[in-house]
């Protein structure tokens, strides 16, 4: 609405209510979009830079300061943590970030969505996870990862066999 509500009050003749969005809502919807690509970046970044000689939470080196993870340590325990949980998997939490990156107005609900809308990535997750799990043999797996879709793919693949 353009000029906003008339009561007694006002007379109709200044605007109540802002004329369209305001500047500073659209700067930080694109900042946000920013945010979450280049995490989504640094993210694809630690796992293609991934080495299992890397020190982190799974594996002890004396090579303390050295990381061939191009991120470094932080990217080394991101890496290490997601190969993990979700296996090779954790492509798609890349892939996920970037949608969220080129999605506009991702978090605003709108009157058909539940809340299990945003279950949905992790549910595509642990799906694409069970599904690597499934579908790759063991002499295929980079980087001497014990199981292709992680210990989450390898839960779920067992529940599934069961």
């Amino acid at each position: 609405m353009f000029f906003g509500r008339t009561d007694s009050k006002n007379s109709g003749l200044l605007p109540t209510e802002p004329i369209s969005s305001s500047p500073p809502n659209a700067l930080w919807a694109e900042v946000t979009r920013l945010l979450w690509f280049a995490t989504a970046v640094i993210l694809l970044l630690a796992l293609f830079s991934y080495s299992p000689a890397d020190p982190s939470w799974s594996t002890w080196s004396s090579r303390a300061n050295y990381y061939q993870n191009w991120i470094g340590r932080s990217g080394s325990i991101v890496a290490d943590l997601l190969y993990q949980l979700f296996g090779l998997a954790a492509f798609a939490i890349a892939l996920i970030l970037m949608t969220f990156a080129f999605t506009k107005h991702r978090f605003i609900p709108e009157v058909g969505d539940s809340r299990w809308s945003l279950l949905m990535p992790f549910f595509f997750l642990l799906s694409v996870s069970t599904l690597i799990q499934c579908a790759f043999p063991s002499v295929w797996i980079p980087w001497h990862l014990p199981n292709a879709g992680g210990i989450l793919g390898r839960v779920l693949l067992g529940f599934l066999r069961y």
